[in-house]
């Protein structure tokens, strides 16, 4: 019998092919090889709940990437149907750059990569597109400036495409506002737009479509990739393809969307709201969930972009044009920031961070306050703004600063009063009831001033208020397409054939 089965397994060898035979069956391997390196299957924990990565990916709230290369190198049969699972599970884009702060900014945004290690990112083959982005500011021939990469998958591409428009337009970008009046009796004609002179260093975005098979990419595929190009807008940059099916076709088509050498106010101030909307929500999730240092450091992070965009500085015409409510409604958001920012600080005891946050409060609020529309653009009036200060952390401050000290009875009493005022304003906020009560404690003695006393006040003892704007109902978004506004691009074609060329 054992001779038998010897025998006939002896045979059963012999005409057996010359491959790896496997107990499973192609379709069991190929979900075992998704499993392991399908993006969808292999999505893991943001790294700052497991405090992995470096100090910058820390901060961010987006979720990795667990792939498992390792099965490529177990044999050539498993590793070219790995590799076949690989490329059919996912569209790799590869982002190479020199722009300095990029690094930081993409956690800042919570895009999420695959990897930043660029030596890894070099011996990668399986990319179907890269893209190569220089900040303005870097000459194509400065050494200094090292390039750097990242791999991310092309379903996570408009993240990083918002990550740009967020950090492209700020106070330096050479260009001027041609604004639509909507005042009556004002005879200008002209648009809600910001045309970049391109006489200036520009931003210079290079493109290069790749096939992972030796067949070229399929049109269907090629088409998804350009789609998400253009939404890697930046106003007058140079645009460079190579390797696309119909190059002279995709080039011209992404400079008219990615590089067009104007962007519509309305729709970039659309834009920027929607971005951080976002932001605020993430920083309160880390707020809410006890991270302060992530919370504090991400609103700082929506307001400084802003800040520094041409936005921030209006001329009086943007007052009364119809980019009003959008930009109203982010500087609301702004609003909400600035004031989480300032209780975040003041529960580090960094008074110098709360003051830095009051001021920004009261800038953004004197531009609120010069927008006609700004009471029917937020749904409520004046009397109702004002009552924005009673959220900022001012008058947390004073009781912070006076118990710093010697407790004077006067100025005790005199922050019982204001405490008081304010709580007839927001009667739910229980960060102001708490502080009154801790004042009235200070003053009829059943608390004493001492060690651990600065530790009783709802900076310390309470989570930090969270800080949440919902647009108006009634608000009316134009119909957009990029940073266009559709209805107006007939009339600005017109315009533009009117005066001979690009306006600006």
């Amino acid at each position: 019998m054992e001779e038998t089965s010897l025998e006939s397994a002896t045979e059963r060898l012999a005409i057996r092919p010359k491959t790896v035979d496997f107990p499973l069956p192609r379709e069991i391997r190929d979900f075992i090889y998704g499993l392991l390196l399908s993006g969808e299957k292999v999505q893991d924990e943001p790294y700052h709940t497991r405090n992995q990565g470096s100090i910058s990916r820390n901060r961010s709230a987006a979720h990795t990437y667990s792939f498992q290369p390792s099965v490529l190198q177990l044999n050539k049969t498993i590793s070219r149907e790995a590799s076949e699972e690989l490329r059919r599970s996912n569209c790799f884009v590869v982002v190479s750059y020199k722009w300095p702060g990029l690094e930081d900014l993409i956690h800042t945004c919570d895009v999420p990569i695959v990897t930043q290690d660029n030596s890894a990112v070099a011996r990668f083959q399986h990319h179907s597109m890269r893209i190569h982005l220089r900040h303005r500011d870097i000459s194509p021939k400065d050494t200094s400036c090292q390039t750097r990469s990242f791999l991310l998958l092309l379903r996570d591409m408009p993240l990083f495409c918002r990550t740009i428009r967020w950090a492209s337009l700020d106070k330096s970008a050479a260009g001027r506002m041609v604004l639509n009046v909507k005042d009556p009796e004002s005879p200008v004609e002209e648009l809600n737009v910001f045309y970049a002179q391109t006489s200036r260093n520009v931003f210079c975005t290079n493109v290069d479509f790749r096939s992972t098979t030796r067949k070229p990419l399929s049109p269907t595929l090629e088409a998804s990739l350009v789609r998400a190009v253009e939404d890697v807008r930046m106003p007058g940059q140079k645009v460079v393809v190579r390797g696309a099916i119909n190059l002279s076709e995709t080039t011209t088509h992404l400079r008219s969307t990615a590089g067009a050498p104007y962007v519509f106010i309305t729709a970039l101030a659309w834009d920027l709201l929607d971005i951080a909307q976002a932001l605020m929500k993430t920083a309160n999730t880390f707020a809410a969930a006890g991270q302060h240092a992530q919370a504090a450091q991400r609103y700082l992070d929506i307001i400084a972009p802003c800040r520094d965009s041409f936005l921030f500085t209006p001329s009086e015409v943007l007052f009364f044009s119809d980019c009003a409510t959008p930009v109203v409604l982010l500087f609301r958001v702004l609003m909400n920031a600035a004031a989480a920012y300032g209780f975040e600080r003041l529960r580090a005891s960094d008074m110098t961070g709360v003051q830095g946050a009051d001021d920004i409060a009261h800038h953004i609020s004197y531009f609120i306050s010069q927008f006609d529309d700004r009471n029917k653009i937020l749904g409520y009036g004046d009397a109702e703004r004002a009552t924005w200060f009673l959220v900022t952390p001012a008058l947390h401050v004073q009781l912070l600063l006076l118990l710093s000290k010697d407790q004077e009875t006067e100025k005790l009493r005199s922050l019982v009063a204001a405490f008081g005022r304010m709580r007839q304003y927001l009667p739910g906020s229980v960060h102001l009831a708490h502080d009154e009560a801790l004042v009235r404690s200070l003053l009829d003695g059943s608390t004493v001033s001492g060690t651990g006393i600065m530790e009783q006040t709802s900076a310390c003892a309470l989570p930090p208020p969270l800080f949440e704007f919902e647009i108006p109902q009634h608000t009316v978004r134009p119909q957009l397409k990029g940073w266009v506004v559709e209805d107006q691009r007939e009339k600005l074609m017109e315009m533009e054939r009117k005066q001979g060329g690009v306006l600006g």
